[in-house]
């Protein structure tokens, strides 16, 4: 799956993969949780993976392609991982009732990356790095809360690079 960001296209892009996730926090009473992510580029939503249904280990292979501007540098990258929740339905006495923690999709985590900083976590030297060199790898980072109060625990496994596709 791919999603190319509506910024005004230039010739070299940012590529981000959300691969997979690992140890995911239980949020669905079957022991698992109905997993997916979020990409956000300067607070704004750029990308969504699938759900992968039923796991605490979900594997999206989603691709992003951000374009690069001079003009509008990016800032910030963050993702955000959910559990999809379905919407529980009941009819009593021809009154419909939803129930009321079935409302929302649970927060399974975040990342949160200032783009200046991103290509340290590869290479201490902040190198941009094509996407596809050899030298390019994969990076995995822990999950943070937003409160004291969530649920939150696992990895989450990226790629990125530039490239001019």
């Amino acid at each position: 799956m791919s999603f190319l960001s509506n910024r005004k296209s230039s010739a070299t892009k940012l590529r981000i993969t959300i691969e997979k996730a690992f140890n995911l926090a239980v949020a669905d009473d079957n022991g698992f949780s109905d997993p997916y992510a979020v990409l956000y580029i300067d607070g704004k939503k750029t990308g969504k993976t699938n759900v992968a249904k039923k796991t605490l280990d979900p594997v999206w292979n989603f691709h992003a392609y951000i374009p690069l501007q001079t003009d509008k540098p990016i800032s910030l990258i963050e993702i955000f991982v959910w559990d999809k929740d379905k919407l529980t339905e009941m009819k009593l006495k021809n009154i419909l009732m939803i129930k009321k923690d079935a409302i929302q999709d649970d927060f399974l985590g975040k990342i949160s990356v200032p783009y200046s900083q991103l290509f340290n976590l590869i290479h201490p030297s902040g190198t941009s790095l094509d996407y596809d060199s050899p030298e390019n790898k994969e990076v995995v980072l822990t999950l943070e809360k937003r409160s004291v109060d969530d649920n939150v625990s696992g990895e989450i496994q990226i790629k990125f690079g530039l490239t001019k596709t």
